[in-house]
This record gives C-alpha cells, structure tokens and sequence, in this order.
C-alpha cells in the first residue's frame, strides 16, 4: 500500500472509531448531528464538541462587540450621539443579545416587529 494509501486508510478508521464512540455514548441522533455538523465546516475530529461549543460562544461574542462598536460609530457619526445616548444604547443592545442568546426572543420576532412598527423589511442572509 502507497504512503499516500495507507495515511487515507488510518484516517478513514480513525473517523470509524469515533463515530462508533459517539454511537455508543451519545447515540445515533448525536452522531448524525456531529457529523453534518462537521462536514459542512470541515472540523477535525481531534476537536471535541466542549471545545467547539467554546469557540463558537467567543465568535458570537466577538461579532456582537463588532456590531456594537460599528453601531455606536455610525450613532455618533451621522445623527450626533453623545455619551449618555451611546450609553442607552449599549445598554438596550445588551439587553436584546441576552434575550437573544437565552432564546427569549428570536430574530424572526425582531424583524416581524420591525415591519409591523415601520414599515421597513429586514432578512439575514443564510451561509450555506
């Protein structure tokens, strides 16, 4: 067997044996999860679901400090906010991202209220 063949082979067993692992510890709906999970973002098998979960928590966070920061600029820049207003702002946003991630709300909520209340249609564009 080439170098190349047998490097394939170890792979392809290796994923073997840790989705039997998964089967056998979290069952088959579990595996099924892992894997299109993993499949559509291309993660190592080497990366646990604790590890992943925590990156994924640190990149939602990130991208909320991002919009925030750009909403403020944008507050300040183009409609004159001040510190008190950024303030409240802040203040509401956070409030909002905690309803969001503690699913007290969701975003289809939030863009039906925006139509309803002004008239002006928000969608989130779908990664696939």
């Amino acid at each position: 067997m080439a170098k190349s063949d047998r490097k394939l082979h170890e792979a392809r067993m290796a994923g073997a044996a840790w989705l039997m692992n998964v089967i056998k510890t979290q069952g088959m709906e579990a595996a099924e999860k892992e894997l299109k999970t993993r499949g559509a973002v291309f993660i190592p098998l080497e990366v646990s679901q604790k590890q992943l979960d925590e990156a994924v928590y640190k990149i939602k966070l990130n991208t909320i400090d991002c919009i925030l920061i750009m909403s403020c600029m944008v507050l300040r820049d183009e409609f004159d906010f001040g510190q008190k207003r950024l303030e409240r702002f802040c203040t509401r946003f956070n409030l909002k991202t905690d309803a969001l991630c503690d699913e007290d709300i969701i975003w289809d909520d939030m863009i039906q209220t925006l139509k309803e209340e002004t008239g002006l249609e928000f969608t989130i564009r779908e990664n696939k």
